[in-house]
Protein backbone atom coordinates (compact mmCIF):
# COMPACT_ATOMS: atom_id res chain seq x y z
CA UNK A 1 0.00 0.00 0.00
CA UNK A 2 1.24 3.67 -1.15
CA UNK A 3 0.39 5.92 1.77
CA UNK A 4 2.44 9.33 2.68
CA UNK A 5 1.32 11.20 6.06
CA UNK A 6 1.44 14.74 5.09
CA UNK A 7 2.25 15.41 8.77
CA UNK A 8 6.13 15.94 8.20
CA UNK A 9 7.30 15.05 12.08
CA UNK A 10 5.15 11.63 11.04
CA UNK A 11 5.92 11.28 7.44
CA UNK A 12 9.93 11.05 7.88
CA UNK A 13 8.87 8.47 10.69
CA UNK A 14 6.21 6.68 8.64
CA UNK A 15 8.98 5.19 6.16
CA UNK A 16 10.55 2.97 9.07
CA UNK A 17 7.28 1.16 9.66
CA UNK A 18 5.91 -1.66 7.80
CA UNK A 19 2.14 -0.78 7.75
CA UNK A 20 -0.04 1.69 7.70
CA UNK A 21 -1.44 0.59 10.53
CA UNK A 22 1.01 0.82 12.99
CA UNK A 23 2.30 4.34 11.92
CA UNK A 24 -1.25 5.40 12.41
CA UNK A 25 -1.47 3.94 16.05
CA UNK A 26 2.56 4.55 16.89
CA UNK A 27 2.96 8.19 15.48
CA UNK A 28 -0.64 9.32 15.80
CA UNK A 29 -0.84 10.57 12.14
CA UNK A 30 -2.99 13.19 11.55
CA UNK A 31 -3.22 13.07 7.79
CA UNK A 32 -3.01 10.60 5.48
CA UNK A 33 -2.23 10.69 1.44
CA UNK A 34 -3.27 7.63 -1.09
CA UNK A 35 -0.78 8.40 -3.50
CA UNK A 36 -2.79 6.32 -5.92
CA UNK A 37 -1.96 2.91 -7.25
CA UNK A 38 -3.19 2.34 -3.55
CA UNK A 39 -6.04 -0.53 -2.75
CA UNK A 40 -7.59 -2.52 0.37
CA UNK A 41 -6.66 -5.22 -2.08
CA UNK A 42 -7.51 -6.06 -5.78
CA UNK A 43 -10.80 -5.03 -7.53
CA UNK A 44 -11.84 -2.73 -3.67
CA UNK A 45 -15.30 -1.66 -4.03
CA UNK A 46 -16.16 1.98 -2.32
CA UNK A 47 -17.42 -0.05 0.72
CA UNK A 48 -14.44 -1.65 1.09
CA UNK A 49 -12.35 1.70 0.69
CA UNK A 50 -14.33 3.37 3.51
CA UNK A 51 -14.35 -0.03 5.50
CA UNK A 52 -10.28 0.48 5.46
CA UNK A 53 -10.16 4.37 6.28
CA UNK A 54 -12.83 3.63 9.11
CA UNK A 55 -10.25 1.40 10.17
CA UNK A 56 -7.84 3.75 10.05
CA UNK A 57 -9.39 6.32 11.99
CA UNK A 58 -10.37 3.80 14.54
CA UNK A 59 -6.65 3.18 15.05
CA UNK A 60 -5.94 7.01 15.06
CA UNK A 61 -8.39 7.52 17.62
CA UNK A 62 -6.71 4.74 19.89
CA UNK A 63 -3.92 6.27 19.60
CA UNK A 64 -1.65 8.58 22.04
CA UNK A 65 -3.36 11.36 21.39
CA UNK A 66 -6.67 10.33 20.11
CA UNK A 67 -6.65 12.97 17.18
CA UNK A 68 -8.88 11.64 13.57
CA UNK A 69 -7.25 11.94 10.54
CA UNK A 70 -8.00 13.04 7.39
CA UNK A 71 -7.58 10.68 4.52
CA UNK A 72 -6.96 12.28 1.00
CA UNK A 73 -7.30 10.66 -2.18
CA UNK A 74 -5.41 11.29 -5.65
CA UNK A 75 -9.14 12.13 -7.70
CA UNK A 76 -7.49 13.67 -10.59
CA UNK A 77 -9.60 11.30 -13.20
CA UNK A 78 -12.10 10.99 -10.27
CA UNK A 79 -11.73 8.13 -7.90
CA UNK A 80 -10.40 5.57 -10.05
CA UNK A 81 -8.73 3.49 -7.54
CA UNK A 82 -12.71 1.97 -6.47
CA UNK A 83 -13.37 -0.53 -8.57
CA UNK A 84 -15.30 -0.05 -11.61
CA UNK A 85 -15.47 3.74 -11.17
CA UNK A 86 -16.21 5.97 -14.14
CA UNK A 87 -12.91 7.92 -15.05
CA UNK A 88 -12.50 11.41 -16.83
CA UNK A 89 -10.55 12.54 -18.93
CA UNK A 90 -7.38 14.66 -18.37
CA UNK A 91 -7.44 17.99 -17.90
CA UNK A 92 -5.88 19.48 -21.35
CA UNK A 93 -8.97 16.75 -23.08
CA UNK A 94 -11.69 18.72 -20.62
CA UNK A 95 -9.79 22.21 -21.58
CA UNK A 96 -10.59 21.54 -25.07
CA UNK A 97 -14.21 20.77 -24.99
CA UNK A 98 -14.21 24.16 -23.18
CA UNK A 99 -17.39 23.26 -21.44
CA UNK A 100 -17.89 24.94 -17.98
CA UNK A 101 -21.05 22.84 -17.46
CA UNK A 102 -19.12 19.47 -18.00
CA UNK A 103 -16.24 20.29 -15.76
CA UNK A 104 -19.01 21.19 -12.77
CA UNK A 105 -20.82 17.99 -13.89
CA UNK A 106 -17.76 16.21 -13.42
CA UNK A 107 -16.68 17.84 -10.02
CA UNK A 108 -20.16 16.76 -8.53
CA UNK A 109 -19.43 13.11 -9.89
CA UNK A 110 -16.14 13.00 -8.46
CA UNK A 111 -17.18 14.35 -5.06
CA UNK A 112 -19.52 12.00 -4.83
CA UNK A 113 -17.32 9.07 -5.33
CA UNK A 114 -14.43 10.36 -3.16
CA UNK A 115 -17.42 10.85 -0.19
CA UNK A 116 -18.61 7.35 -0.69
CA UNK A 117 -14.88 5.79 -0.42
CA UNK A 118 -14.99 7.57 3.26
CA UNK A 119 -11.86 9.73 1.57
CA UNK A 120 -12.50 13.25 3.35
CA UNK A 121 -10.63 15.45 0.81
CA UNK A 122 -9.88 15.13 -2.73
CA UNK A 123 -6.30 16.03 -4.71
CA UNK A 124 -7.99 17.27 -7.99
CA UNK A 125 -7.06 18.53 -11.18
CA UNK A 126 -4.81 22.05 -10.83
CA UNK A 127 -6.66 25.11 -11.38
CA UNK A 128 -3.72 27.04 -13.34
CA UNK A 129 -2.60 28.64 -15.84
CA UNK A 130 0.55 26.97 -16.99
CA UNK A 131 2.89 29.18 -19.23
CA UNK A 132 6.61 27.68 -18.83
CA UNK A 133 6.51 23.79 -19.03
CA UNK A 134 9.00 23.57 -17.18
CA UNK A 135 6.79 23.92 -13.63
CA UNK A 136 6.47 21.07 -12.09
CA UNK A 137 3.01 20.85 -12.39
CA UNK A 138 2.23 22.25 -15.48
CA UNK A 139 1.20 19.07 -16.87
CA UNK A 140 -1.89 18.93 -14.19
CA UNK A 141 -3.26 22.88 -15.60
CA UNK A 142 -5.55 23.36 -18.21
CA UNK A 143 -4.26 25.52 -20.81
CA UNK A 144 -2.15 28.67 -20.97
CA UNK A 145 -5.29 30.70 -22.08
CA UNK A 146 -6.50 32.56 -19.20
CA UNK A 147 -10.40 32.14 -20.56
CA UNK A 148 -10.20 28.43 -20.84
CA UNK A 149 -9.13 27.98 -17.31
CA UNK A 150 -11.74 30.08 -15.96
CA UNK A 151 -14.48 28.01 -17.61
CA UNK A 152 -12.56 25.19 -15.55
CA UNK A 153 -12.75 26.24 -12.59
CA UNK A 154 -16.72 25.41 -12.26
CA UNK A 155 -15.18 21.97 -11.56
CA UNK A 156 -14.12 23.54 -7.92
CA UNK A 157 -17.76 24.29 -7.35
CA UNK A 158 -18.39 20.86 -8.76
CA UNK A 159 -16.63 19.14 -6.19
CA UNK A 160 -17.49 21.63 -3.17
CA UNK A 161 -20.91 22.31 -3.82
CA UNK A 162 -22.68 26.00 -4.09
CA UNK A 163 -22.81 27.54 -1.13
CA UNK A 164 -26.91 28.52 0.13
CA UNK A 165 -28.28 31.50 -1.14
CA UNK A 166 -27.98 34.41 1.23
CA UNK A 167 -24.25 33.10 2.35
CA UNK A 168 -21.72 35.23 2.31
CA UNK A 169 -19.53 33.25 -0.18
CA UNK A 170 -22.56 32.50 -2.16
CA UNK A 171 -25.00 33.39 -4.71
CA UNK A 172 -26.99 36.45 -3.89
Amino acid sequence: MSLNFLDHQTESQAAHHSSPSSSIRELAGRSVLDCGGSAPFDRALSSDWADMIDGFQKLAMESRLGIPIIYGINAVHANNNVYGATMFPHNVNLAATRDADLAYRIGVATALVVRASGAHYAFTPCVAVCRDPRWGRCYESYSEDTEIVQKMTFIVSGLQGIPPRGHPNGLK
